[in-house]
């Protein structure tokens, strides 16, 4: 796969991202983790498509697993799953071989090579070779022509330059999925430390039970906890034992009568 494809893919996939309101700006600020498996990754492929080196059929293994790693730790990224899927594809029809079969038939089809040319034979070079009766999944391999490139594609090649369109039309929207780590999904099951005073071992802590608290009440509009002010209750009437009764309505008073002297 030329370096013509893959800027092919992404412009495509830039052209999709302003279709659909995306700013170029945002591709700036997406969160990308090691980046270092896809800088080996681009060198390796620089050697093996630029150069003729006798080892490049291991350079090419390299590249194919750097790409697959830093897909794989960039699954947040929407779209780079199809990404992944087709670089598990080629690296699996390349691990199965031992190198990438290549259709004969599609060599001709992409004007590589002429038919004559074909019948009398065919040696080719790097980490590609022509696909016979002891080719394992040879339909994985490079199949479909590009005649306009002068190159054969495989399967994972089509789902990977789809992925890429994909990947770079999201970036410049800011889809983003959330990343998870290794801590949120297992938990520390360590308990809780606990200041402790002075004097107190573990296991001692007192605990007022007596001591009314006041109840927390929580606000959903300010998402903060409030407490309520303590509410004491009222004393309860007394009332007598018995029902009081109507005073009596009193006499008039009158003088004690006089009795005469004798």
């Amino acid at each position: 796969m030329t370096i013509w494809i893959l800027i092919l893919a992404v412009i495509i996939g830039l052209v999709a991202g302003v279709v659909r309101r995306g700013e170029f700006p945002t591709i700036l600020g997406t969160q990308i983790y090691h980046p270092e498996f896809l800088v080996s990754s681009a060198i390796c492929a620089f050697f093996v498509s630029f150069t003729d080196i006798d080892s490049d059929g291991v350079i090419a293994f390299v590249a194919l697993v750097g790409a697959f790693v830093f897909a794989i730790m960039n699954l947040h990224l929407v779209g780079m799953i199809v990404i992944s899927i087709g670089l598990a594809l080629n690296l699996f029809v390349f691990i199965l071989n031992f190198e990438t079969p290549v259709r004969p038939n599609a060599l001709v089809e992409a004007e590589i090579v002429t038919a004559e040319e074909l019948e009398r034979g065919v040696t080719i070079s790097g980490h590609v070779e022509l696909a016979d009766d002891d080719s394992v999944l040879d339909f994985l391999g490079d199949t479909f022509p590009i005649r306009w490139g002068e190159k054969v594609v495989s399967i994972g090649d089509l789902i990977f330059l789809v992925g890429l369109a994909n990947v770079t039309g999201n970036l410049m929207l800011g889809n983003q999925r959330r990343r998870y780590t290794y801590g949120q999904f297992f938990p520390d099951d360590e308990p809780a430390e606990t200041d402790l005073e002075d004097g107190e071992a573990p296991g001692e802590i007192e605990l007022d039970l007596d001591t009314p608290k006041s109840p927390t009440v929580y606000s959903e509009s300010h998402n903060e906890h409030y407490e309520s002010p303590t509410v004491y209750p009222q004393s309860s009437p007394v009332y007598p034992e018995s029902a009081p009764t109507a005073p009596q309505p009193q006499e008039p008073w009158s003088e004690p009568p006089w009795n005469p002297s004798p």
